[in-house]
């Protein structure tokens, strides 16, 4: 079975998504992950979907990857599961470090343009103290930001399998 990418992260408006096996590093259900169409490839429409980590609790990394002063509890995200499901993902976060306040100079608004796909399936693990769930992309339009993530994590999980670092 092949494994997503440890280390490709992707925004949502909820957060951004790591897209690895699991916090610490378990495996996935089986056919999980792989990026291979869903049953609906038969039909022509073919979408691809990725199993992911939404959240996991624990202190919060800075830009510089460094340990910062917040902390989020397991019980918050858990309580908030419903909110990971239909969630949009976007390619990536608005410029200035997100979408800034409402009202503000800083307010950004996510763009359609930029749109990828939708999560689904959000489910909370207590062996992992994350969310995890799936990403379904958008990508019939080739050249589209879904068509290109889904061709980047296709590449990603064949030289995973391969055996190459990624």
């Amino acid at each position: 079975m092949q494994q997503p990418p440890t280390d490709a992260p992707v925004s949502t408006s909820s957060g951004t998504m790591d897209l690895s096996s699991s916090p610490t590093g378990g495996p996935l259900p089986a056919g999980a992950g792989e990026g291979v169409p869903t049953p609906e490839a038969g039909r022509g429409v073919g979408r691809r979907e990725y199993r992911c980590t939404f959240m996991a609790a624990g202190r919060v990394k800075q830009a510089d990857q460094k340990q910062s002063e917040w902390l989020i509890p397991a019980s918050s995200i858990a309580a908030a599961q419903a909110q990971f499901d239909g969630r949009p993902v976007y390619l990536d976060h608005p410029d200035l470090y997100g979408f800034g306040c409402v009202g503000t100079p800083l307010h950004q608004e996510p763009k359609v343009s930029r749109l990828v796909g939708i999560t689904f399936g959000a489910q909370w693990s207590d062996a992992e103290q994350a969310m995890t769930g799936n990403i379904r992309l958008y990508d019939r339009a080739e050249g589209s930001p879904g068509w290109l993530v889904g061709k980047l994590f296709d590449q990603i999980l064949e030289d995973q399998a391969a055996g190459r670092d990624v």
